[in-house]
């Protein structure tokens, strides 16, 4: 059974990491992972490195999921908030799009995603248009929402035309993991570590020097997790197909 306790204490190690460091985001997991290893090994001496791996995956779930309950949360009272800005406000006048078109149900998302673009493109004059600031709080609201409808097509239109990353898996369980194009500056937390062959790396960039061929990437768990961000492999130590 999982130790409850051991990941309430890795929460909060999680979230002193993010709070000393607001800019971690990218490196989150694998700083979380070094953490993690030494809570273990202090609190749980009696694992092996397979077993505290697989242990840090579970908590990786639980981490998530707390997380985007969170997230959940923090979007509820933003919401909220708008809402309320725009009920204080009154009916006022009906949002005009910079397209011309006069939206009456700013809460219809097929509405948001089809007029959001205009907004955007628009947003320069709506500035100088007294029109548009009739109802300052309202402009507020509404655009907010318009804003967020944009955001949120960012990932999934940029998702279906990105590439797939070169994928590598160790040759054997004795590869290094580096934190930089050096085959001596292995990365911290790394220096004793078995990679298990299930690993997989995914490549972002190319790194040649005169000690040889160098990859830089993430390396994946079996669950498919992050568990290292940025780092670097020796492309000779591993199998890598793709792009």
């Amino acid at each position: 059974m999982t130790d409850v306790s051991l990941f309430h204490e890795m929460n909060e190690i999680a979230d002193a990491l993010l709070r000393n460091d607001p800019d971690l985001c990218d490196s989150r997991t694998y700083e979380c992972w070094f953490e993690f290893r030494q809570l273990t090994r202090r609190r749980m001496p009696q694992l092996d490195e397979a077993e505290r791996r697989e242990l840090f995956e579970q908590w990786l779930t639980h981490d998530r999921a707390r997380r985007h309950a969170r997230i959940k949360a923090t979007s509820a009272k933003l919401w909220a908030y708008l809402d309320y800005c725009a009920r204080a406000n009154g009916p006022g006048k009906p949002f005009v799009c910079p397209c011309g078109a006069v939206l009456h149900d700013l809460g219809d998302a097929a509405v948001m995603a089809e007029h959001a673009p205009h907004v955007q493109a628009g947003a320069a004059e709506v500035k100088n248009d007294a029109d548009y600031h009739a109802s300052l709080e309202t402009y507020l609201a509404t655009y907010a929402k318009l804003l967020l409808a944009a955001i949120a097509t960012i990932p999934l239109s940029g998702a279906a035309h990105a590439e797939e990353p070169m994928q590598c898996s160790p040759k054997d369980n004795t590869v290094r993991i580096l934190k930089s194009a050096n085959p001596n500056d292995t990365a911290p937390g790394w220096k004793l570590a078995i990679v298990p062959t299930s690993t997989s790396f995914a490549v972002k960039r190319t790194v040649n020097t005169d000690a040889g061929k160098y990859f830089q990437g993430d390396l994946i768990s079996t669950r498919g997790g992050k568990i290292g961000r940025n780092l670097f492999i020796l492309a000779q130590e591993w199998d890598c197909k793709g792009s």
